[in-house]
């Protein structure tokens, strides 16, 4: 058994930026309740390693200012600035359109998801994960539930670009039509949302 994840499963750039939870079987849901509180995992935890190793999914909480953009749609991903497409990326195994998740590093960034919506039909595109919210992306090696295709990082060897929050509403939130919090929620009730592809 590897001694951890990173190097193998988890690219380099993401050391110290994420911790892992377990996901169930072959699917985007977590497998313990708990994953927000105590159920998540370093990349060398032997918990970890030992359950990606057997097959199974497993989910990645962005932390220490990493920030997941989950373009659903290619129109979202063709409006994304030039240099952010040269940041690591996954492409996700869902049939149609491809999706991906691009990650950021974004130390400002908000605790907060936000959700893209079309301009002209309100229809999701996808979302922006803030660093340290409660929401997981399902990892790279990982199996769509519905197309039985794997997770792929596009250049696991890709640095990840840093940007500012002002980048992101800028060259992002404020092109679309949402409405997002200028403060971080206080709150502690939890969601065990993960993204949607």
């Amino acid at each position: 058994m590897v001694a951890s994840l990173i190097g193998t499963v988890i690219p380099q750039a993401l050391a110290g930026k994420c911790r892992l939870i377990k996901l169930r079987g072959h699917t985007k849901a977590a497998l313990e309740p708990s994953w927000n509180l105590n159920a998540n995992y370093s990349p060398d935890d032997s918990n970890i390693i030992s359950h990606v190793s057997s097959g199974m999914n497993y989910g990645i909480m962005p932390m220490n200012g990493l920030v997941v953009i989950d373009c659903d749609t290619e129109k979202l991903y063709d409006n994304l600035p030039q240099s952010w497409k040269e940041s690591l990326t996954v492409i996700t195994g869902r049939n149609g359109e491809t999706g991906r998740h691009v990650f950021l590093s974004c130390p400002d960034s908000p605790k907060e998801k936000f959700v893209i919506r079309d301009p002209e039909t309100e229809v999701p595109l996808g979302d922006v994960r803030g660093s340290e919210s409660k929401f997981y992306t399902v990892g790279a090696g990982s199996v769509h539930p519905d197309s039985g295709k794997k997770y792929e990082y596009v250049d696991p060897s890709a640095e990840i670009v840093e940007v500012s929050w002002d980048d992101i509403r800028k060259g992002l939130l404020d092109i679309y039509p949402i409405h997002y919090k200028n403060t971080i929620p206080t709150s502690h009730r939890l969601t065990g949302n993960c993204l949607s592809d």
